[in-house]
């Protein structure tokens, strides 16, 4: 056995995963929302920490693309954002606007309307039945058609009056849908 005392030279890679690395992970996969919130609960456990509002930037600020008519009034220009997307804010416009896509009857137009006022902030419908339809004068029925309609919109389940409805909906749509 040969025991020689020497001093020796070995080299390794190592990665360590420090407290702030894996912060930095995982502050990474905040959405922009729960980023802000992150910073705002931040905010609150240190004093000095203070969060301000990003500052806009005139050269990062995009302008509308615009289009100059050929009709000789240089002055005359087109916003081409106006005709490329259909601003949608809510839920019940979006509805509406897949709405004005149907040919339906002033009045089946007026019905639908007043039921997709009385959706709620999670899409399900929250009407009284019974006085909906004596105030309307329809049948028990024709309601439920009109419903019906509704829930054959996008997103699947909207129009559900419960969440059973709402998860039915949704597999039935999924059903028509093939998986390739």
């Amino acid at each position: 056995m040969n025991l020689k005392a020497g001093l020796f030279q070995n080299q390794q890679l190592k990665l360590q995963m420090t407290q702030q690395l894996s912060q930095a992970i995982t502050i990474l996969q905040y959405s922009t929302m729960e980023l802000n919130a992150y910073l705002e609960a931040k905010q609150l456990e240190n004093p000095l920490i203070q969060v301000e509002p990003p500052k806009q930037d005139s050269l990062y600020q995009r302008e509308p693309y615009t289009y100059k008519r050929n009709d000789g009034n240089p002055g005359n220009t087109v916003d081409w954002y106006e005709y490329v997307s259909v601003p949608t804010s809510t839920l019940a416009d979006a509805l509406s606007v897949q709405i004005n896509l149907k040919s339906l009857t002033s009045f089946d137009r007026k019905i639908l309307d007043e039921l997709i006022c009385s959706l709620d902030d999670n899409g399900y419908l929250r009407v009284d039945e019974p006085s909906f339809m004596q105030k309307h004068g329809l049948e028990w029925a024709q309601l439920e058609t009109y419903i019906k309609r509704i829930q054959e919109l996008e997103p699947a389940g909207i129009g559900a009056r419960s969440l059973q409805e709402c998860i039915s909906l949704q597999l039935q749509r999924k059903a028509d849908v093939p998986l390739w």
